[in-house]
């Protein structure tokens, strides 16, 4: 039976509300009946009930979808959008595209085509408007150092159904798939078939047809909707090449990693790597540069599309190159080769068309293969100190004279242009930049002009000059002063304290607490081992905004005393925030849990000199001295004095153990001296703590 307008209107309304519970739609059919019989004295009263057990109901509901995303941002915005302006935001429709002409169709299926047609080209024509370079890319690959070679072992059924458990329930898939649930019920018939498969496959060194197959969904990026450039093409593969690709990746890691293959400063896609290490890095050599009154250049290079980019004959010499010979080599040749695509508008599926390059985004091994790919980029120079983040590339050169600093760069990114070039991969000039990183007491006494070769019209650009860039995150400053950075934080956490100061009428304590740690700690512990020791006037409006929010959640006086709120909550100060953070990361340091770059950084005691004493029998780190205030506060300085400062008790325990005791200590301090103590006083207040050890 169809529903009237008002009764579909009334059946949407509730089911929008999921907080509005069965007895409860039963206790609103009564409240009314009480209205439609007149009795109006009694309905008040039976309203009012219904209104507050609705009002609880709904917090309770709230508290609860909180605490389940407390570290999914995405999720805790769409509970807030829902709290606050009672409906979901509307997904971002594709309604128009202009062709290649430039003329606008609204057509679906026209505009799932011009996607694909897109998408599947892009790369091999960006790499047909490479220049020719004087070198091959083999000119970069050092000769005879990697002899070993890659074995792969027979996977068993128990292997397929571990990876099959692992696969996220909510995970979308593409073609030739089957469901989560299914798959993971039928684990046990299917696995045995599938691990034949699978190992006949790589035996073969054929990758099986159907699984090259990718259902791409475009997804918008920035700037205007109608550009298809705009859009970035996620690549939905098969569920059961996910399985292949994952028992694949596992073993190549652990052979690249066993034989140490990868860069050592690249950090992205890598175990016990991250963003947070990079920038520590970065940083570390700038702060060092700084120190010694030289002037850095860092370049932040832009690759366009270069996951996409990607020669397949050159990836594949790389691969044998490293040790992935044989038929290992045939099962990625034919992994990459002979791959198809279909975008998806609404439903509409575009016609389907062949890849001829680039590594699938989506994919378990696409990452790992674009490392292997640029492995060798930091063999182009001698001079420039490379880092890099996946294809987010930062070159750093150091001199006391900018005339020759100008000069040297100049020279290094015709060798950097001529590897690009040589692999086939794109400069996206305009979204280049360098910053020129000097002390206060060095000024520039003219400007740096640094030129690299531009694609799109093959002749020599001038990358823009910034006085600070974002990286990784992060905004880096010419003074390293963290001024940029910590107001985009600040300008961010503000606005949160504003859904904050709206959301304490509508749900419970708890779940304020568990908001400010979704929405807020995330902002104040990224990258805060690098920035945490700024100056106190830019660190100040960060505390200034962690009482506010504190006091607005407590409900309490605009200029209530802070300090309380702070250890009744369980939330730390951003100076001690900042300590915790770099204990946790020092534990790391400890146990070599860190990357190479990170761990070089320290040098234990007893490594200094040979005669034994009391500090360097207690695994503490030497402290280099340094003649800048900035570089006092570095990262590498701070930890050292930080770990030092630590009782060996507390070093022994593991890390969980060792994290909970560093917060209890923090605690312990804050609520002893009622204060935000500075971080020299507070080293000396950690030295003299004495941990209560069950």
């Amino acid at each position: 039976m169809l529903l009237s307008k008002r009764k579909l209107k009334q059946f949407l309304k509730q089911f929008s509300k999921p907080w509005i519970t069965i007895g409860l739609k039963k206790s609103i059919k009564v409240k009314n009946s009480l209205f439609q019989s007149g009795n109006f004295a009694q309905y008040k009263l039976y309203r009012n009930k219904i209104s507050a057990l609705i009002r609880m109901s709904k917090k309770n509901y709230f508290h609860a979808f909180f605490v389940d995303n407390l570290y999914n941002m995405k999720n805790t915005w769409k509970g807030i959008n829902s709290l606050i302006y009672g409906k979901k935001k509307k997904s971002r429709a594709i309604s128009s595209l202009k062709r290649p002409n430039k003329d606008t169709t609204t057509d679906p299926l026209e505009i799932s085509n011009i996607f694909n047609n897109y998408f599947s080209s892009v790369g091999e024509k960006l790499a047909s408007r490479v220049p020719s370079s004087s070198c091959s890319f083999t000119d970069y690959l050092l000769p005879n150092i990697y002899p070993n070679s890659f074995f792969f072992d027979a996977v068993s059924p128990v292997d397929i159904e571990s990876e099959i458990l692992s696969i996220p329930k909510n995970k979308t898939y593409g073609l030739y798939s089957c469901p989560t649930h299914i798959l993971s019920g039928a684990r046990h018939i299917i696995s045995g078939p599938l691990s034949n498969i699978f190992n006949n496959s790589v035996q073969e060194g054929i990758f099986p047809s159907k699984l090259k197959q990718a259902k791409v969904i475009p997804v918008y990026k920035s700037d205007d909707e109608t550009e298809p450039g705009n859009y970035r093409p996620i690549s939905l593969l098969s569920i059961f090449n996910r399985i292949f690709e994952k028992l694949m990746y596992k073993q190549v890691k652990n052979f690249l990693d066993k034989h140490n293959i990868l860069f050592k400063s690249q950090y992205g896609f890598r175990e016990k790597h991250s963003t947070q290490h990079a920038i520590i890095d970065i940083v570390n050599i700038i702060q060092n540069n700084m120190d010694l009154k030289l002037f850095t250049c860092g370049i932040f290079l832009d690759l366009k599309k270069a996951f996409d980019t990607v020669n397949h004959s050159i990836l594949l010499k790389k691969l044998n190159h490293y040790g992935i010979r044989g038929v290992i080599n045939d099962w990625f040749s034919s992994y990459l080769l002979g791959r198809t695509q279909v975008t998806e508008i609404d439903s509409n599926l575009s016609t389907i068309k062949n890849i001829s390059c680039g590594v699938p985004q989506g994919s378990v091994l696409g990452p790992l293969l674009f490392l292997i790919y640029i492995n060798d980029f930091h063999n182009s120079s001698e001079k420039f100190s490379f880092y890099l983040f996946a294809d987010d590339t930062n070159l750093l050169y150091a001199d006391k004279n900018l005339k020759n600093l100008e000069k040297t760069v100049n020279s290094e990114l015709v060798r950097v242009s001529d590897w690009l070039n040589a692999n086939k991969l794109t400069l996206n000039a305009k979204k280049s930049n360098f910053v020129i990183f000097r002390p206060y007491q060095r000024k520039m006494d003219h400007l740096v002009n640094i030129l690299m070769f531009d694609n799109n019209n093959y002749t020599l650009t001038s990358l823009e000059c910034k006085d600070h860039v974002k990286y990784l995150g992060v905004s880096l400053d010419s003074h390293l002063s963290w001024k940029y950075h910590i107001d985009n934080v600040a300008l961010k956490i503000s606005r949160i304290v504003g859904v904050i100061a709206r959301l304490r009428h509508l749900v419970p304590f708890t779940t304020l607490l568990s908001i400010y740690r979704s929405l807020i700690l995330p902002y104040l512990t990224y990258g805060l081992a690098a920035w945490g020791q700024a100056a106190k006037s830019h660190l100040q409006k960060i505390l200034v905004l962690q009482k506010r929010v504190l006091r607005l959640m407590y409900f309490s006086e605009p200029r209530a005393h802070a300090v309380p709120l702070f250890t009744f909550s369980k939330i730390l100060p951003l100076n001690m925030l900042y300590v915790e953070t770099v204990a946790s990361i020092m534990f790391d340091v400890s146990c070599l849990a860190v990357p190479t770059n990170i761990s070089n950084l320290f040098i234990k005691a007893n490594e200094k000199h040979n005669h034994e004493t009391r500090f360097s029998s207690s695994r503490n780190f030497y402290i280099n001295q340094s003649r800048l205030n900035q570089n006092l506060g570095s990262f590498a300085k701070f930890g050292a004095k930080l770990w030092n400062s630590i009782c060996v008790e507390l070093r022994q325990l593991p890390k969980r153990a060792f994290k909970k005791q560093i917060i209890n200590m923090l605690f312990s301090l804050l609520e002893a001296e009622d204060d935000y103590v500075k971080s020299p006083i507070l080293l000396k207040k950690i030295a003299n703590y004495r941990p209560n050890i069950e």
